[in-house]
């Protein structure tokens, strides 16, 4: 069942990502030009990514610690998705298509993730942007030791 479900997704995402495609630009729906199309959508998801990945290090610029944990956070997560895409993307004349199509979702859910955290509000305790700032703002540092 779960095979199914994956399996299923995937399709229709393909089938919807396809049949934009196809209204888009009806003479060329060809395996190169849907592939074209979807690692360019991969693309732009990941300059999204990117721009949010370095808001957030420029916010903590002055603290190395925090800096070094959304580095650390960060290179974890691209070997997943790499590790990821290695695993779930099948063989076959769409292998590249599915690549893009899989690690432009991967990559537009993490930039969510990480825009999330840019608009933190005050008294999220959760967020590390606010955490950090309470952290420099009303206790010592070592009273933020992680356990």
């Amino acid at each position: 069942m779960k095979n199914f479900h994956k399996k299923g997704w995937l399709g229709i995402v393909l089938g919807v990502s396809i049949a934009h495609y196809a209204v888009a630009d009806p003479g060329a729906i060809t395996q190169k030009s849907l592939t074209n199309h979807a690692c360019s959508w991969y693309e732009q998801q990941d300059a999204a990514l990117n721009q949010t990945y370095q808001r957030l290090l420029s916010i903590y610029a002055h603290e190395k610690r925090q800096q070094q944990q959304l580095r650390r956070a960060q290179r974890a997560w691209l070997r997943f998705r790499d590790a990821e895409l290695t695993w779930t993307i099948p063989t076959g004349s769409a292998a590249a298509m599915c690549r893009c199509m899989k690690a432009g979702s991967m990559t537009a859910a993490r930039q969510s993730q990480l825009a999330a955290l840019l608009e933190s509000e005050e008294g999220d305790v959760c967020s590390p942007t606010t955490v950090n700032q309470a952290a420099t703002n009303d206790l010592p540092a070592e009273d933020f030791r992680q356990h």
